[in-house]
């Protein structure tokens, strides 16, 4: 397996290994699942709660944007607060 080093500005080595095309395609795909699963369960879940119909077109587009932000927000939430994994990337140890 490939790897790389860094060198801090104090001198200190640190060397890991690089992660192949298939383990970050694996990882993309479970975040893809987690994210479809999530998003359906809390779509189906806040509209019975709150007894909500989606035929409004109103409600529709709140939901939609909704479903974006949490797309667009996924990566950089949760990378910069699981020290730069998502959710398939520490299934598979990733970084």
């Amino acid at each position: 397996m490939r790897t790389t080093e860094i060198t801090t500005t104090q001198n200190v080595t640190i060397r890991y290994e690089l992660a192949s095309l298939r383990e970050r395609a694996t990882a993309w795909g479970i975040d893809i699942g987690v994210l479809m699963v999530g998003i359906l369960l809390l779509a189906v879940g806040v509209a019975y709660l709150l007894n909500i119909s989606l035929a409004n077109a109103t409600v529709r587009n709140l939901f939609v944007t909704g479903i974006s932000l949490i797309f667009v927000f996924y990566t950089l939430v949760l990378e910069s607060n699981w020290n730069g994994q998502t959710v398939g990337k520490r299934v598979l140890g990733l970084k």
